[in-house]
Order: C-alpha cells, then structure tokens, then sequence
C-alpha cells in the first residue's frame, strides 16, 4: 500500500512538473527580424522602422545605419524580433531630429516643423496610413523595404 502510495504521488509530482514547464512561455511567439531600408534602390539611414502586430503581440522598433539595416526588438526593450505573424511597418524619418534623435516613444510627440524636411512620405508614419506591410515567419527573417515613392 505504501510503495502504491508513493508511486501515485510521485506521478502526479512529475506531471505536476510538466504543467510548469510551460509556464515560462509568456506573450506571442517572437522571431529575429532585420533587413535593409532603401528609396529607389539607395540604403537610408536614421529611419525609424516600426512593426505593428496585427494580432496581439508587442510593437518592434529599430533605427536603420549608415548601409540602412535595421534589426528589430521588442517596444519593451527585452526581447529581440517581432511577433510571428502580419504586420503594419510605419516609418519615420529621425534625421530630422538632428545628431541625437529620440528613438521609440520619445519621438512620437516632438514638434519638427521647424526641422529639415523628412526624407520619406509622412503617410508613412501611421499604421492607419502606411501601405507598408510585412510578415514575420517562425524563423530569422531578412525583410527588406523599399520605401514606395
């Protein structure tokens, strides 16, 4: 009875375990994405690339180099990728910020009138707006995008 007993207890600890297990894997299934940001063939640098999800899953961000690759992370800083699945890509053009453009919310409610002219549409600053769009595969991806004119 006892040996029975232990036996009993011992399984429900191991499947006890596995239902914990799981429990790490918290928030939409993300993937490493990066690329190149280009307009008529040429690499831009200092644009801003948003991917918004559009299913649940947090907003990515990057800020394009000098060659106009991009890689992604998480608005939340934490995680590296998009959410696996279809998204809206907005642009912004930070050069207009000047040498230390503000990245990620910081930007969203600067006053650039009285900056330089965007290099990119402003259409494209909006998920409601931008015909922009990718999606993002359970694997590394390479998105490239050219911005349309």
């Amino acid at each position: 009875m006892a040996a029975s007993l232990r036996i009993c207890s011992m399984a429900l600890l191991v499947s006890g375990l596995g239902v914990f297990a799981g429990c790490g894997d918290s928030g939409p299934k993300m993937a490493p994405v990066e690329g190149t940001v280009s307009l008529d063939g040429k690499p831009l640098n200092n644009i801003m690339v948003e991917f918004w999800p559009s299913s649940a899953g947090p907003r990515s961000i990057a800020v394009s180099d000098a060659q106009g690759r991009y890689k992604l992370m998480a608005d939340d800083g934490k995680r590296e990728g998009a959410a696996v699945g279809p998204h809206k890509v907005v642009l912004h053009d930070v050069s207009v910020y000047g040498e230390n453009p503000p990245v990620g919310r910081a930007a969203e409610n600067v006053d650039v009138t009285k900056g330089k002219k965007p290099r990119i549409s402003n259409k494209f600053a909006s998920p409601e707006t931008t015909t922009i769009s990718q999606t993002v595969e359970d694997k590394k991806n390479d998105l490239n995008i050219d911005i349309p004119k």
